[in-house]
């Protein structure tokens, strides 16, 4: 990495204008990013109009519930926002409408004290189908020890440090089999928390275990160039002892980092197996690399594409004498591929690296699909046991696959 420490860490009109491509959503398969079902038949749901009968329900429950929110904004604040310390609770707006419900802060940077939107401290937690946003601390703070949280068809804006944090180290209780899935992540512009300048990721996973992040949208998680030079740190960051993460299908647009299995702040091993894949991955002219391996085990780079010309000379690197036994394969990008910096072992197999702007549909605005079956990248992949559909949910047939996160033209 250059110029920053990993470690340390638009609304929905102005994505549109930068990136016209929608989640081809289906109602079957990997990409289902359809509504979230009712519960059950006889299981307890209340319908809540203010924060403090969110939280009387949340605190009441006796087991399973369903809280919904009617729709309007939910102003929480250092001294108060939302606790989840019971097991089993699921949180999502009446409408099922993301816009229609705003958990809405004090702003990126207002006051000392910590804030969160949702501060989770219990298994089996849902949060659906609402935005959160101007938040000082953490959109969705998940404590050591609670498990199977699910986030879906949320939008977390404009958060003073890292949008969604799984917290804790190895000395604390892991966080297990998490879902992240069909939500949006980013910044109207950049971080501006009128300190740092740079202290920010997307999602940042510590000490996490058989994660799915998965057909989210993230964008704009970089610094604030008037603060600091030092770059944010990367939309997706897993480490700190974390394994088996299946990060795929997701959009990444503009961010200084994109994608992270390890970090390079402290020696030894920060994450074990798990796989990268069918991801998109725009940067801009200040980009560092677009997927990394840092200190990491047995990872899995898959069919990933990645464009953002000028920025680091790396698209993908696999660094540090930890990062060994990682398979690179039938990924499309516009600069080389590193596997052995610093000590690194990689196997490296039908990679493209020549990706220029007239091979995508326009790339400018993220739409990195191909313009045609002539590119370098047509037909230039291998079938792999481990990806059995591309991005758009298209099942894999052809015996040469194309290169990156779109399936076969061919």
């Amino acid at each position: 990495m250059r110029r920053h420490k990993l470690g340390l860490i638009s609304w929905i009109c102005l994505l549109g204008m930068m990136w016209a491509v929608s989640f081809d959503v289906r109602a079957n398969g990997p990409c289902d990013c359809g509504p979230l079902s009712k519960p059950p038949a006889g299981e307890p749901a209340a319908t809540v109009d203010s924060l403090a009968g969110l939280q009387q329900e949340i605190n009441t429950a006796k087991g399973k519930k369903t809280i919904y929110l009617k729709s309007g904004t939910y102003a929480v604040s250092a001294d108060n926002f939302i606790n989840v310390r019971k097991s089993g609770i699921t949180i999502r707006s009446l409408s099922g409408n993301q816009k229609d419900v705003v958990i809405q802060g004090s702003g990126m940077r207002a006051g000392g004290d910590v804030e969160h939107g949702f501060y989770i401290d219990a298994d089996d937690t849902t949060i659906a189908d609402l935005t959160i946003r101007e938040i000082r601390n953490h959109g969705i703070f998940v404590n050591p020890g609670a498990d199977r949280s699910r986030i879906r068809n949320v939008r977390i804006m404009d958060i003073g440090e890292q949008l969604f944090k799984a917290s804790g180290g190895p000395e604390l209780a892991p966080k297990m089999d998490g879902i992240i899935e069909c939500s949006e992540f980013g910044y109207t512009a950049t971080l501006d928390d009128k300190d740092d300048g740079w202290y920010t990721n997307g999602i940042d996973l510590l000490n996490s275990h058989n994660w799915i992040i998965r057909n989210n949208l993230i964008t704009n998680i970089k610094h604030q160039p008037e603060l600091t030079d030092q770059l944010a740190g990367p939309a997706i960051l897993v480490w700190q002892g974390s394994s088996n993460t299946l990060v795929e299908g997701n959009r990444i647009i503009d961010c200084d980092v994109g994608i992270s299995f390890g970090n390079s702040s402290r020696p030894g091993v920060q994450h074990t197996g798990g796989i990268i894949r069918n991801n998109v991955i725009k940067g801009y002219e200040s980009s560092d690399f677009g997927i990394g391996i840092i200190r990491s085990v047995d990872a899995k780079v898959i069919n990933n594409t990645i464009y953002s010309p000028g920025a680091w000379p790396y698209s993908i690197e696999a660094r540090f004498s930890e990062s060994t036994n990682c398979l690179i394969m039938n990924n499309l990008a516009d600069e080389p591929i590193i596997g052995d910096r610093d000590g690194a072992v990689s196997i490296l197999e039908s990679n493209i690296v020549v990706a220029k702007a007239k091979h995508f549909k326009d790339a400018g605005r993220g739409d990195l699909r191909l313009s045609s079956e002539k590119t370098p990248a047509a037909g230039a992949g291998k079938p792999h046991l481990e990806r059995q559909h591309d991005i758009e949910c298209r099942k894999i047939t052809a015996a040469r696959p194309d290169a990156g996160a779109y399936g076969q033209s061919r």
